[in-house]
């Protein structure tokens, strides 16, 4: 099973999973956010960012976040403003 899909006029276009509810939709339309050792979690809206990745769909995923211990700190990063239509 291909973790990818393909677009109009055959262009690659990466499929990445919402940590939150599990759900596959294009890495465009996901907010990216990067786990740093020594600071913890930021925002990466650029999704270029080094580092451990998640991708989470919508903020109500986000605040789901908050029980899971893999992803404790991610709950306190502030979504990008320039982002709030994801």
């Amino acid at each position: 099973m291909s973790t990818a899909a393909v677009g109009h006029a055959g262009i690659h276009v990466p499929i990445r999973q919402c940590v939150g509810c599990r759900t596959r939709a294009a890495k465009r339309s996901l907010m990216r956010f990067v786990r740093n050792p020594d600071s913890g979690w930021r925002a990466d809206p650029a999704a270029r960012l080094a580092g451990r990745g998640a991708y989470v769909c919508s903020k109500a995923c986000k605040e789901k976040l908050g029980k899971n211990k893999r992803y404790r700190g991610l709950v306190e990063v502030d979504w990008p403003e320039e982002t709030l239509g994801r």
